[in-house]
């Protein structure tokens, strides 16, 4: 599939002619990549856009010193790195190709160049890129409801908080994203910043310092049935 016809299907470039189309690849270059190999790292300068022709990219981000998280994989017709169009942050997120990869890329200051010169094409970008954050921010903020959540089952106790678990010293079991598993009581639940920790005593009396990010499921011992645990 030529760029042009890859671009036609793309949310980003809606509404566009190909002539438009063609003001948009004039300023493009295309990049190779191996499998494995880093496109950007999470805290590196942002300064372009990125659109998979071929292969496959994958999104993540470190949400602790020791666990990665994935957030996606991107396939040819997706973009990705949009915010670099708009301010220069360092990257919120790495991304490494999973498999060889071709993308197609376009620099901030080339993207600024052309609609300041091209108000038609400037008019359609800037409402797709507009609906596209929308979009991409609606997803988070879903994301963050979930997290929010904890997206942790409370076998048995769908009344009960992490709060009161604390405060009754119940027995827990914690499974990590690093897939650890940690068995002990919750002596409390500290809120730091905008995100809460696990305060848990295993039962060697080791004390640990649990992230709720690094959280996949919580049970109470002795329970088996599951329903949703909410912090309050």
């Amino acid at each position: 599939m030529t760029e042009m016809k890859l671009l036609k299907k793309m949310d980003l470039f809606w509404g566009m002619n190909e002539h438009e189309l063609k003001l948009f690849c004039d300023i493009a270059k295309r990049e190779k990549y191996k499998a494995g190999q880093i496109i950007f790292q999470e805290g590196d300068p942002c300064d372009r856009l990125y659109i998979v022709l071929s292969g496959l990219v994958e999104i993540n981000m470190l949400v602790s010193d020791d666990v990665t998280q994935v957030l996606g994989e991107l396939r040819p017709g997706t973009q990705f790195g949009e915010m670099a169009l708009i301010d220069d942050a360092p990257r919120s997120a790495s991304a490494k190709a999973l498999e060889e990869t071709e993308l197609l890329t376009v620099l901030r200051d080339s993207f600024l160049d052309l609609i300041e010169h091209n108000p038609t094409f400037s008019a359609k970008a800037l409402i797709n890129l507009a609906r596209t954050m929308s979009s991409r921010l609606r997803i988070t903020n879903n994301v963050l409801r979930q997290t929010m959540s904890w997206n942790i089952k409370l076998g048995g106790m769908s009344d009960l908080s992490l709060a009161s678990l604390a405060k009754e010293g119940r027995a827990i079991q914690i499974h990590l994203i690093s897939h650890e598993r940690i068995k002990g009581l919750l002596l409390k639940v500290e809120k730091r910043d905008s995100n809460y920790d696990l305060v848990v005593r295993d039962e060697a009396g080791q004390i640990f310092l649990i992230p709720y990010h690094a959280v996949v499921s919580i049970s109470v011992e002795g329970k088996c049935d599951t329903a949703p645990l909410f912090l309050q």
